[in-house]
């Protein structure tokens, strides 16, 4: 029996990320490690700007954000 394609992380992030209608670039995303890191980076930013920093901002400030 062929074994199946299994989906990745970035697959299963990107498809809920795409359900609420967010953005999952693979330059932050790509990886488990890229994942976390940028998520760290994403919540020093909010730790320094406060909560009212949109997700948009925080992605464009980041390294490799669009």
């Amino acid at each position: 029996m062929p074994k199946t394609s299994e989906k990745t992380f970035y697959g299963y992030f990107k498809e809920n990320m795409d359900a609420l209608g967010l953005p999952a670039p693979a330059s932050l995303f790509g990886t488990l490690t890229a994942a976390v890191s940028s998520i760290g980076a994403m919540s020093n930013y909010v730790k320094t700007f406060g909560t009212s920093v949109t997700i948009r901002e925080m992605i464009v400030a980041l390294p490799g954000g669009r």
